[in-house]
């Protein structure tokens, strides 16, 4: 009878932590397609600068799919500004699994 209930016990417990698991798994969306998709948000610049500069972006996606953007490495805040307005809290086609960290590296050219 005591193993019967131990028995018992043990598989309650593993369903129910096996259910505690269960969770949708967003597909794995290559970098490359997520980069292009997010480089078609800077198609058109609103600012010029003096010299050619490489910004790196960290940024994410929230379960709904935005972009949240987590850092911005420049030291001109005309181009933080524009990054988080074209960037932040925007959607793309195929967003990322949520909260993975991403790396952009964005190459701003003098026109």
């Amino acid at each position: 009878m005591k193993t019967l209930k131990l028995f018992s016990f043990v598989l309650v417990v593993a369903i129910s932590t096996s259910s505690l698991f269960a969770f949708d798994i967003v597909p794995d969306v290559p970098v490359k397609e997520i980069r292009t998709q997010v480089v078609e948000l800077f198609s058109d610049a609103e600012f010029t600068i003096e010299e050619e500069t490489v910004v790196n972006i960290l940024f994410t996606f929230s379960s709904e799919g935005d972009i949240v953007i987590l850092n911005i490495d420049s030291k001109n805040s005309d181009i933080k500004q524009y990054i988080a307005k074209q960037m932040n809290k925007k959607t793309i086609q195929t967003p990322g699994e949520p909260n993975r960290i991403f790396t952009l590296p964005l190459r701003i050219t003098s026109s």
